[in-house]
C-alpha cells in the first residue's frame, strides 16, 4: 500500500488531526498530524496480496541513467548544508548520518528544468533523496512550490504491503529550490541496488487548491543505491503487558535515523514507546507523542479467534542520534535493555 501524502491533505479536516490540542495547520500538517493520521488509516486496512504499486506514465517521460560514487568505507562523503540542517546535526555531530549517506552524480534537464541528485541518506528502513532543481528565468518559484506528483522505487522496500513516501522543500528562491523525498518502508527492508525518483509538474496550489502548473513534464533519474547505514539490531523476545493485552517484543532495530519494532499478540497502537539514553534523557517514538519522530504503527492480524496481531512500529527521528548512546527501549512500564 502506497500512501501519498499530498494527495489527502485537503480531505483531511480538524477534527481528523491525531493531536486535537494542536491548531489545524496545512504546512505543519503535511509534515506532522496528516503523515500521522494517514498511517493510522493505512493501519486499519485488511492485509492483502502484494500488488502492482502506482507507477507514473513513462512512455513520454525522459529517463535518464546515473552514475554512482561508491562510498566505501576509507571515504568520507560530506553532507550538504541542507542536509545537517535536515537532520538536526550540529558541528561534530556530522557521523551520525554520513554511515548512510552517498553521492551519486545524476542529473536530467527536461523543458529548462534541471534537477540534479544532491546525496542520499538511507537506512534499512528508509531513503531520503536530497536533490536540486534550477529553473530558467522566465520561471519564478514561490514559496509553496511542490510537484504535483513524484514517485521513489528503490530496490525491495516499495514493494512492502505499507511503504509511505512524503515531499518536502528544504530551501527556495527565484530560481533555485533544493528538496527532499522519503520513501519510508515498515514491512520490507531496503537494499542496495537501482533506485528511480521521478517528478511530474512543477506548480504550486491555488486558493481553491487546484493545481497551477509551472513547469509541465516529468523527469526520472536512475542510479544505484551503494551506502546503507545498519540498524543496530536486538532481539529480546520478550513479554510485555499492554492495554490491549500481552505481546511478544520479538525485533527492535535503531540507526541514527530510525526506530523500528516488530511484536507479536496484542496491537501496539496505543502504547507508550520511548528510548532512554547513558545521559539519562528519553525520547518518545510512539505515534501518539507530539514532537522527536514521524511513524506509524501496522497492525498485521494473524489469527482472528484470538485477535493476535504482527505490528510493526516504525518511526523517523527529527534529530538524528547516535544508537550507541540508546541504554532501553520503554514500552508502557516494560523496560527493555538495548542492545540486549
Amino acid at each position: 500500500m502506497k500512501i501519498r501524502i499530498s494527495q489527502l491533505v485537503d480531505s483531511l479536516q480538524p477534527d481528523d488531526i491525531f493531536l486535537e490540542e494542536k491548531p489545524f495547520d496545512r504546512t505543519a500538517a503535511v509534515k506532522g498530524e496528516v503523515y500521522r493520521r494517514i498511517c493510522w488509516q493505512a493501519a486499519e486496512q485488511p492485509v492483502k496480496k502484494r500488488r502492482t504499486l502506482g507507477r507514473l506514465p513513462l512512455a513520454a517521460a525522459i529517463a535518464l541513467i546515473c552514475l554512482a560514487t561508491t562510498a566505501a568505507a576509507a571515504v568520507t562523503v560530506h553532507l550538504h548544508p541542507a542536509i545537517l540542517d535536515y537532520f538536526g546535526v550540529g558541528q561534530g555531530q556530522e557521523s551520525l548520518v554520513e554511515p548512510g549517506a552517498d553521492s551519486p552524480v545524476c542529473s536530467v534537464t527536461k523543458n529548462g528544468v534541471t534537477i540534479s541528485v544532491l546525496q542520499t541518506v538511507a537506512d534499512s528502513y528508509g531513503v531520503y533523496v536530497f536533490y536540486e532543481v534550477t529553473v530558467p528565468e522566465e520561471i519564478t518559484l514561490p514559496g509553496w512550490v511542490t510537484w504535483d506528483n513524484y514517485d521513489i522505487e528503490p530496490t525491495r522496500a516499495s514493494d512492502a504491503f505499507f511503504c509511505s513516501q512524503n515531499q518536502e522543500i528544504l530551501e527556495i528562491s527565484d530560481y533555485h529550490m533544493v528538496g527532499a523525498v522519503t520513501l519510508f518502508s515498515a514491512s520490507k527492508q531496503v537494499e542496495k541496488g537501482p533506485i528511480t525518483v521521478s517528478f511530474r509538474d512543477l506548480g504550486y496550489y491555488d486558493e481553491n487548491w487546484d493545481f497551477v502548473p509551472l513547469a509541465q513534464g516529468q523527469w526520472n533519474l536512475t542510479w544505484t543505491l551503494h551506502t546503507i547505514q545498519p540498524c543496530t539490531t536486538s532481539h529480546p523476545n520478550q513479554m510485555v503487558q499492554t492495554g490491549n493485552g500481552p505481546a511478544t517484543i520479538n525485533t527492535i532495530a535503531i540507526s541514527s535515523i530510525s526506530f523500528n519494532l516488530i511484536s507479536d499478540g496484542a496491537k501496539l497502537s496505543e502504547e507508550p514507546i520511548s528510548l532512554q539514553f547513558a545521559d539519562g534523557s528519553t525520547l518518545p517514538v510512539d505515534m501518539t507523542s507530539a514532537e522527536g519522530t514521524l511513524g506509524s504503527v501496522v497492525s498485521h492480524m494473524t489469527d482472528v479467534e484470538t485477535e493476535r496481531y504482527t505490528c510493526q512500529v516504525s518511526n523517523l527521528f527529527d534529530n538524528a542520534i547516535d544508537p550507541a548512546q540508546v541504554t532501553a527501549v520503554v514500552i508502557g512500564e516494560t523496560v527493555l535493555p538495548f542492545p540486549g
